[in-house]
């Protein structure tokens, strides 16, 4: 009986994303599909249009932790003759099914492929800390994901699963993309997963820079500093400083993971707050010129939101620094 018969790639093959570099990024395996009719004389073959579809479709809840999400990716190709180059436009994973049609005269006939499949590879470390560039980022891949884009072991693991998070709530890849919720890019390319890691690391630089005025202009703040001044004449000038560039770093740090819990004056609780006294009252050391600057305080993990119910790690900024990328 005349039929189509896909001659590569063969079924059951298993093909793998390869890490590439931090220049070129993740690398999608190039495929050299044929197809060639048998059953046929003379063998139309040669001069046959052929139509590719390319399918991949993986599903999150498979996997440990992922959640019920389906990436799916379709494309279609067209060749004169067997022979067919097949590029991908995406990085993707997954259940790999690639069809191939052709009509005839004497016919419409179909062929598809069976148990193929695309893994993805663990980037080397060097990479990834190239990547990712300062050393905050570097760390916070070792603490997230113990540099781990798939769930294997680090550098040149073989997976066909991404590394979900522990908690369930679909954060994936080297960064643990969560919170923009991660796209489908950030499952597949660990190199678009870092560079999506990386801009949410920078958007908290407003905020973390931001908390120090909006500590001094706290009407809880001020209040303090009345009562910090009753029976002082002159009244203390007291200072918030801005925090220095180590200080922003770290908090920002702590806002990769989250800021949780609440401060003295109603705003989210930082890396660092104003320090009080058992009673709840300013501790500033005034100089000569009359001055209280304000030295701020790392808050303690034991201080942080914990336990039951609550979410963020109370210790993720000291974790994260005591990582070696």
């Amino acid at each position: 009986m005349p039929e189509i018969q896909i001659v590569s790639p063969v079924d059951n093959t298993i093909y793998r994303i390869e890490p590439g570099t931090a220049g070129t990024g993740a690398q999608m395996p190039v495929i050299q599909a044929e197809a060639r009719f048998s059953g046929l004389t003379p063998d139309p073959t040669s001069s046959t249009v052929f139509t590719w579809v390319v399918k991949v479709k993986f599903q999150c809840q498979d996997c440990t932790n992922g959640r019920d999400k389906e990436i799916k990716d379709e494309f279609q190709l067209t060749s004169i003759g067997g022979l067919c180059p097949i590029t991908f436009p995406h990085v993707r994973g997954g259940d790999l099914t690639i069809s191939v049609g052709a009509d005839l005269p004497t016919g419409c006939y179909e062929k598809i492929t069976k148990g193929l499949k695309i893994q993805g590879v663990n980037p080397p470390r060097n990479e990834i800390n190239v990547a990712c560039g300062v050393a905050a980022l570097q760390k916070i891949a070792c603490q997230e994901s113990g540099r781990r884009q798939f769930d294997a072991a680090a550098e040149t693991g073989v997976s066909d699963c991404p590394l979900f998070s522990g908690d369930g709530l679909g954060g994936v890849g080297l960064m643990q993309v969560t919170n923009p919720a991660p796209t489908e890019d950030d499952h597949w390319d660990w190199r678009a997963n870092i560079s999506h890691g990386t801009q949410i690391f920078n958007s908290k630089r407003p905020t973390a820079s931001q908390y120090p005025a909006a500590v001094r202009g706290s009407a809880a703040f001020r209040q303090l500093v009345q009562r910090f001044n009753i029976g002082r004449n002159p009244p203390v000038t007291i200072v918030v400083p801005d925090f220095t560039p180590a200080q922003l770093e770290l908090d920002m740090i702590r806002g990769y993971n989250g800021w949780a819990g609440h401060d003295a004056f109603g705003h989210v609780l930082h890396e660092f707050r104003v320090p009080l006294d058992a009673q709840g009252n300013l501790q500033v050391n005034v100089d000569a010129a009359n001055r209280g600057v304000i030295v701020w305080e790392q808050v303690p993990a034991q201080d942080r939101p914990h336990g039951a119910g609550t979410w963020g790690d109370p210790n993720y900024v000291a974790n994260v620094q005591r990582q070696i990328p």
